[in-house]
């Protein structure tokens, strides 16, 4: 699921954030992963009524925004220490390896255009779309790699030395869609299929809420 925060529509707008979404759908397809990025209508947005296999990406206009929300409605614990720990950086992912629900992206969206144009020099879509797709190897359980396959979980320290040149050994590599083709990229599907299982993604969310919303009633009574 994508969270949208209102101070986020500053830095982008919602023609492109279609388009991001398709991009980024269109990069999981193309590495051959049944995963999808579905826009969340609204920010009250839940954890407890997501599937075992589900994720949330935050996208806020600050660091505190961002990170507040996430205390507030993901994890309580994680967004507090995501408050004092946020460095710089576009994004910050959470490694969830023990817990199955409560997965989050946090993502500064004040930092889109310098991370464009500065880290990956190309637009503002293409580079948000493609943090989703490589924090998504981080909720998998992924750590930043060093440029071999697969590609795109590369650090993005290494990532910018690639496009700027700075390892003349590695020729193929020279700018951002150059991390999400599919034959640099052919351990990606296994690493996210890993967490988030090969079925077709359903977007379960609206029931487990009303699920969630009867069993709270029961116990009620």
């Amino acid at each position: 699921y994508l969270v949208v925060l209102p101070d986020a529509w500053t830095h982008i707008s919602i023609m492109q954030m279609q388009q991001i979404i398709d991009k980024t759908n269109k990069t999981f397809k193309d590495l051959g992963v049944d995963t999808e990025v579905r826009l969340f209508n609204g920010t009250d947005f839940k954890a407890e009524n997501m599937d075992k296999t589900d994720a949330v990406a935050v996208i806020g206009g600050t660091k505190l925004t961002t990170s507040t929300f996430i205390k507030s409605n993901i994890d309580n614990s994680k967004g507090e220490e995501l408050i004092n720990n946020w460095k710089d950086g576009i994004g910050y992912t959470k490694l969830e390896t023990t817990s199955l629900n409560g997965n989050f992206i946090a993502i500064d969206a004040s930092k889109l255009d310098y991370f464009a144009t500065k880290v990956y020099k190309t637009d503002k879509n293409n580079t948000l779309a493609y943090t989703i797709n490589h924090a998504t190897g981080h909720i998998a359980g992924e750590p930043d790699g060093i440029g071999l396959d697969p590609v795109i979980m590369t650090d993005g320290s290494k990532t910018k030395g690639y496009i700027d040149g700075d390892f003349p050994g590695r020729t193929s590599l020279k700018k951002l869609e150059d991390f999400i083709k599919p034959n640099e990229n052919t351990g990606y599907k296994k690493i996210i299929e890993g967490k988030m299982g090969v079925n077709k993604p359903k977007d379960n969310y609206h029931l487990n809420a009303t699920k969630n919303a009867l069993k709270s009633q029961l116990k009620k009574r």
